[in-house]
């Protein structure tokens, strides 16, 4: 279905050797399986276990009729405050790896054709995006702008790639350590700072982190002792 939950198994010859129906959780309603075939793949993975009737979902299991997690979320409150949550709208998310919500991974949809002042209206958007991306969006919002409006997304990208703006890639490593240094002590470090740390210890060139520096107004502009790559 639209969620990625196999709703049929079908032969070369093109008939049904397998279908069922399930719930917005993930419950089996009904079944059709005159060949008793081994079909355990619900939801994004998900994996049926016969012994328990719990879904292995790779780092825990859920219980579809509860609708939630047995075990509590292994990277804690980065998952949300509630441990055994499972995605609240399971029509249109899921957690393919059992720790945070993903939204709508299936399918990328398709944009249309914009008229003129649709297209001018989408630059404005774009362009008043960019300049917020530089100062606070990270790569996750992105990915989930992709999902719900890749035409604007692909504009912020062609608008990025003109100016000195934050790449993104980068953006999303010094967030990533910002946050784990942050569920570790409690304190926030300056990204500047930590960009400017995987410069010195030569994890990023400064030619590359160029660019990031200036959109993020960063005081780093001497030359660290980069790696050549």
């Amino acid at each position: 279905d639209h969620r990625g939950l196999p709703l049929a198994l079908i032969s070369k010859e093109g008939t049904t050797e397998w279908c069922a129906e399930y719930d917005e959780w993930g419950n089996q309603l009904n079944e059709e399986n005159p060949h008793q075939l081994q079909q355990l793949i619900r939801l994004p993975g998900q994996q049926y276990d016969e012994e328990s009737g719990l879904y292995y979902n790779r780092h825990r299991y859920y219980d579809p009729l509860r609708g939630r997690y047995i075990t509590q979320d292994p990277i804690g409150l980065k998952g949300g405050w509630n441990f055994y949550q499972y995605p609240l709208n399971p029509v249109t998310n899921t957690d393919p790896l059992g720790l945070e919500v993903f939204p709508r991974p299936f399918p990328l949809p398709i944009p249309w054709p914009k008229s003129p002042a649709q297209q001018q209206a989408d630059d404005n958007a774009a362009k008043a995006l960019t300049k917020w991306w530089n100062d606070t969006a990270s790569q996750r919002i992105f990915d989930s702008l992709i999902l719900n409006n890749p035409g604007l997304a692909l504009d912020i990208t062609m608008i990025a790639s003109r100016g000195n703006v934050a790449d993104t890639g980068i953006t999303d490593r010094v967030n990533d350590i910002i946050n784990d240094r942050f569920w570790s002590d409690g304190k926030k470090t300056d990204r500047c700072d930590v960009l400017q740390e995987l410069i010195d210890c030569g994890d990023i060139s400064a030619k590359d982190a160029k660019s990031t520096q200036k959109a993020w107004n960063c005081r780093h502009s001497r030359q660290s002792n980069d790696k050549k790559r």
